[in-house]
């Protein structure tokens, strides 16, 4: 049997559910399914990310794109390192998105073929 490799590249969108001086909280969607939260909270310049679901919280991510590759894998039910995450450069209406809706709505690249073929 070969071993072969497949990427999907999904595109989350997101929107603000709750906005504090200290604290968001974005709603993560691939299309229009609702996939999970990230909440950003921000400590002495330190800003933690910790992906959360109906079930519960998920461990906390060293960053935004990794919040949301953890939360895609959950909803797809796979081990989060058969999530590949990379960043993409979207631009709307000729303006070029802010970090954080780059770093959201990041394409994740699926290899979900790691031991078996289709």
């Amino acid at each position: 049997m070969t071993n072969k490799n497949l990427g999907f590249l999904v595109k989350f969108n997101w929107e603000v559910v709750s906005d504090y001086l200290d604290r968001h909280v974005h709603a993560i969607y691939v299309g229009d399914l609702l996939i999970g939260y990230i909440s950003i909270i921000t400590m002495l310049g330190e800003r933690i990310f910790t992906p959360f679901t109906a079930d519960g919280e998920l461990p906390e991510a060293h960053c935004a794109s990794c919040a949301a590759q953890a939360l895609f894998a959950k909803h797809c039910g796979l081990p989060p390192d058969a999530i590949d995450a990379v960043d993409a450069r979207f631009e709307s209406a000729g303006a070029t998105e802010t970090s954080l809706e780059k770093a959201i709505a990041l394409l994740a690249a699926l290899s979900v073929l790691k031991s078996k073929t289709h």
